[in-house]
């Protein structure tokens, strides 16, 4: 089945390219270039390869694996891979996973296009059994609340069968509202949670105490572009692991450690309002709000370019003459 690389341009989502911007910063900072070249890259690329040609550029990765599933246009995905060192493997993702080596650190964005189903958590126990001191993980999925129900509102037997499919990683006391614009995010995130938790314990009542590892979130982020998406991750650490204190990740206000989520929103804003923007910008929140010379803009727009001005997208059509 053809992938949503069809349907439109992966390089063109606004909101997709703040949130690649921000998770790079961290990574930055966590992985400087002393230790990079310990790393691999596992991603699900596309035909884009979007966010490979940035983690090796601005991380400098040079060991890259990047795994689709759209076997039958593979001539396709060879002829676009942006580097040598993109090695494609063509395949499902819980059929190649195992398959791969696992000596280096990982840095693993699972990049899925569609809603939750039971392979991503095989996937993640895949990363988890093979994770070392400080291998990423990220993970991506649909978070349409359209998407796991037929009508307005979910039946009980769909309730029933999504319990069913998930098993031991859906809270025992899941109901109608958490499949709903407000609370579906939230029960995704603690899908994943509890999921990580208990396949961690597993994994660490097979090893001494110092080699057990424990997960430390990073990101929480619900965006659009298309489809409303959440993407969750961060780095797993042994107990003598002094990382996170050694750099000061707060400063980052998309940082998110707990049940909350960071939302990515895109002010709809002419290349004339940026340009008289950002003349405006660094400055506190407050007088950038109550500047009125600007105030033909409105607010909330202006209040989200604030946040995201650093790492807003910037597009340019180029015109032969």
């Amino acid at each position: 089945m053809a992938g949503s690389y069809m349907k439109f341009n992966y390089n063109l989502r606004a909101s997709k390219s703040v949130e690649r911007k921000m998770i790079l910063e961290v990574l930055k900072e966590l992985c400087p270039p002393s230790v990079i070249k310990k790393y691999q890259y596992i991603g699900l690329g596309s035909v884009f390869y979007t966010d490979f040609r940035l983690f090796h550029k601005d991380l400098n990765i040079c060991d890259m694996i990047c795994i689709e599933g759209d076997i039958e246009n593979e001539e396709r995905f060879e002829f676009n891979k942006p580097y040598k060192c993109v090695d494609l493997k063509m395949g499902h993702s819980s059929e190649e996973l195992p398959k791969l080596k696992w000596e280096k650190l990982t840095i693993c964005w699972l990049d899925y296009d569609n809603k939750l189903e039971p392979f991503m958590f095989d996937d993640i126990r895949t990363i988890i059994n093979n994770a070392k001191n400080r291998t990423y993980l990220i993970i991506t999925c649909n978070a349409n609340p359209s998407s796991y129900r037929k009508n307005s509102t979910i039946a009980k037997e769909e309730i029933e069968d999504f319990k069913e499919k998930f098993n031991g990683a859906v809270p025992i006391n899941i109901a109608i509202n958490d499949f709903t614009a407000k609370k579906i995010i939230p029960l995704i995130h603690q899908m994943f949670t509890s999921y990580i938790s208990e396949t961690l314990n597993d994994k660490n009542a097979a090893l001494p105490v110092e080699n057990q590892l424990e997960f430390k979130q990073l990101f929480s982020f619900k965006y659009q572009d298309n489809s409303t998406m959440y993407t969750f991750g961060g780095v797993f650490l042994n107990s003598e692991d002094n990382l996170l204190n050694e750099y000061d990740i707060t400063k980052y206000d998309y940082i998110r450690t707990n049940n909350l989520f960071y939302e990515i929103s895109i002010p709809k804003l002419t290349n004339r309002e940026i340009d008289i923007l950002n003349l405006r910008l660094p400055n506190t929140y407050s007088d950038f709000l109550s500047d009125t010379t600007i105030e033909f803009i409105p607010e909330e727009f202006r209040d989200a370019y604030f946040k995201l001005y650093k790492h807003f997208p910037n597009y340019m059509e180029i015109k032969d003459f």
